[in-house]
């Protein structure tokens, strides 16, 4: 247990935390419990000061989405026309597919300047390398499915990262208290939620 610079509000007494990982397998602690000192009870004080911290990275992210939404907008097209040919590139059979990592790099780049202090998702990460990590050769046609269907991988998720920093920085005046799946799914690609 860890004792905290925070009180609790019903006996005023420091608070003492611990937590427990979320997934099997996992270190990361992601469920934190909170317990005053004196009376040994339950208390919310750090939760409500860690909803408002993500509340401000929420509201930071959709002023940045706001500000940049024209470039945003004009970088989708693009990458969607550049995606309709690598779908394609892949299906023919064409090592041109291996020009949609310059795509998917340029979307992330986009996604990775709204909030450069935050780390982005684990998963997406992973998913990006597993994408970007290829290079044409002589035995690309022997892994063609594996290899061409982690890039496209790699994009799509790119593309619906930046499709939906577009819809909800033009939907959304502020933060939702009711969260739309496409504005959670951004959240979690930031690390916020």
């Amino acid at each position: 247990m860890i004792e905290s610079q925070y009180r609790s509000k019903c006996c005023n007494a420091p608070v003492k935390t611990d937590g427990i990982p979320d997934f099997l397998g996992t270190k990361e602690v992601c469920t934190v419990s909170s317990i005053c000192t004196k009376c040994n009870q339950g208390c919310d004080v750090i939760q409500k000061k860690l909803a408002s911290s993500r509340r401000a990275l929420e509201k930071q992210l959709l002023q940045r989405i706001k500000e940049k939404l024209p470039e945003l907008e004009e970088l989708l097209k693009k990458i969607t026309e550049l995606g309709e040919d690598s779908v394609y590139r892949f299906y023919h059979h064409s090592f041109k597919v291996y020009g949609v990592k310059w795509t998917t790099k340029h979307a992330t780049d986009a996604l990775r300047q709204l909030l450069p202090d935050r780390n982005l998702n684990a998963d997406f990460e992973k998913i990006l390398r597993e994408g970007q990590g290829h290079k044409f050769s002589g035995e690309s046609e022997l892994n063609w499915h594996q290899e061409g269907g982690a890039m496209l991988l790699a994009f799509f998720h790119a593309h619906y990262f930046l499709a939906m920093a577009i819809k909800y920085g033009k939907e959304l005046k502020k933060p939702p208290k009711w969260m739309p799946f496409g504005w959670s799914a951004l959240l979690h690609l930031y690390n916020i939620r």
